[in-house]
């Protein structure tokens, strides 16, 4: 074995690495087994710890934690039965609770008042809002952006799906200008996930989870059901069609999902019909960096 050609190849690598220049096939592995990346074992660790603290601390102070510069995040809930699909959702919840980097967590609950909320939601940096779905049908995104533009200016505001987290990255949006912009972001997965042709997805630009904008934010064509496969995209072209800059800085800001069960209980009648329809708008956006 010629050991002054090794030496060459590692010296290739670190200099690609140094670059952020990857081949193809060396991007998709280190972004499909990112959960496994040192940074991220850290964070899940610190959280852990933070976890096993916060029993020690009365409930009453734990706000005092969270960071005045407030980042709130928005997202919804609804009665799952399936075990395993709900602790999913709530260690998605409880990383989210314990990130000091978010303020506050609005709940939208599906049928509320027909349900006793489940005892992990009830925390202080948890605010719970009934959601009539019988009444209004699915929730779209027009909900969430009338409630930011309503009660929530000048506040940095996330929506996001309930399997997705964030982690310590959210801190670099500290001295970041948000003005007339929307982070629009694909996310990590936190162990491997199976999709609906039980191929393993992969992270790809018309694919995003997160949405981080400054209420109060202009109006656009909103009425687009959250959790739909393919109103993620959609929902981008709307944002970048109405003059809003759209970007996708997911290599700064890590989002990370949850799903390694097979549950999905959201794929209910007509879906793939929307599928279809949303295909026919899309809006690519390729990973960055904040600019």
């Amino acid at each position: 074995m010629n050991i002054s050609k090794i030496k060459n190849a590692i010296k290739k690598v670190i200099v690609l690495i140094k670059e952020r220049r990857m081949p193809d096939r060396l991007k998709f592995l280190s972004a499909q087994y990112a959960y496994f990346s040192p940074a991220h074992l850290l964070y899940k660790a610190k959280v852990s710890l933070l976890k096993y603290l916060s029993r020690m601390i009365p409930k009453t102070s734990r706000r005092d934690l969270c960071n005045q510069n407030k980042v709130i995040l928005l997202t919804t809930f609804y009665k799952e039965s399936n075990v395993a699909r709900l602790n999913e959702y709530k260690l998605c919840l409880e990383y989210n609770i314990l990130n000091p980097f978010i303020y506050e967590i609005h709940v939208f609950y599906e049928n509320m008042h027909k349900v006793e909320p489940e005892k992990f939601l009830l925390h202080p940096k948890v605010k719970l809002h009934n959601y009539d779905y019988d009444k209004n049908g699915d929730l779209l995104f027009r909900h969430y952006i009338d409630f930011a533009n309503n009660n929530l200016k000048d506040t940095v505001v996330i929506i996001s799906n309930t399997d997705i987290y964030f982690d310590d990255s959210l801190k670099k949006l500290y001295d970041y200008d948000l003005a007339g912009k929307v982070l629009a972001l694909t996310r990590y997965n936190d162990g491997r996930y199976g999709f609906l042709d039980e191929k393993y997805w992969s992270r790809n630009t018309l694919s995003q989870d997160s949405w981080i904008f400054k209420a109060p934010i202009r109006g656009f064509d909103s009425n687009i059901v959250i959790g739909w496969l393919g109103s993620d995209n959609r929902i981008a072209y709307e944002m970048s069609k109405s003059g809003l800059e759209v970007t996708n800085p997911s290599l700064d800001i890590k989002t990370w999902h949850i799903h390694k069960s097979s549950v999905r209980p959201r794929l209910r009648a007509g879906t793939y019909q929307r599928i279809e329809n949303f295909k026919q708008i899309t809006l690519s956006l390729p990973f960055c960096r904040l600019g």
